[in-house]
């Protein structure tokens, strides 16, 4: 974040997701609580622009699973539970969209606290996605707190993914 203070931001690239060309800088634009006819509406405006695409998020993963052979209730195997991120627009109609409208690099919360960044992210996400990282939930809260509030945060973004042409077939799929 370069104004309305300079802080680091603990962030992380969500799996997959494909990098920034150059660095991207200037004032982030809040979508959380925008439907899809507002987003389309807006499209022009966020050719380049670092998008927060969701609200604040109030729910977080606090403990893991129970592990194996401490107690003698039988223990769920599988992922933890999923956390709700909160967006007027689905995911889907938001990712497509925003690449419509060419957005620079796309910002969702964690739902870990404490400083605790979960990166999710989809091998199908192809090369020209929109970039999309991960924020610590309580520094993306502060950012979407500003935004809301009018006095938009400027950050200055800058992502570079390692894309390993050798192993592209067996975690990328054959892109030739």
């Amino acid at each position: 974040m370069t104004a309305p203070r300079y802080m680091p931001l603990i962030a992380y690239a969500e799996a997959w997701t494909p990098s920034i060309p150059g660095v991207v800088d200037g004032p982030v634009v809040y979508l959380g609580d925008a439907g899809a006819e507002e987003i389309e509406a807006m499209l022009p405006s966020l050719r380049g622009a670092i998008v927060l695409t969701h609200g604040p998020q109030t729910a977080f993963r606090d403990e893991d699973r129970p592990q194996p052979g401490l107690s003698d209730e039988p223990i769920r195997t599988g992922n933890p539970p999923g956390i709700p991120t909160i967006a007027a627009t689905p995911n889907r109609v938001m990712r497509e969209l925003l690449q419509r409208a060419g957005a620079g690099v796309t910002l969702r919360p964690s739902a870990y606290r404490d400083g605790t960044v979960g990166v999710l992210g989809s091998r199908g996400t192809g090369d020209d996605a929109v970039p999309s990282i991960m924020v610590a939930a309580e520094q993306y809260n502060m950012l979407a707190r500003l935004a809301r509030g009018g006095a938009a945060p400027e950050l200055r973004v800058e992502l570079r993914v390692r894309y390993d042409e050798e192993a592209q077939g067996s975690w990328r799929g054959d892109r030739r």
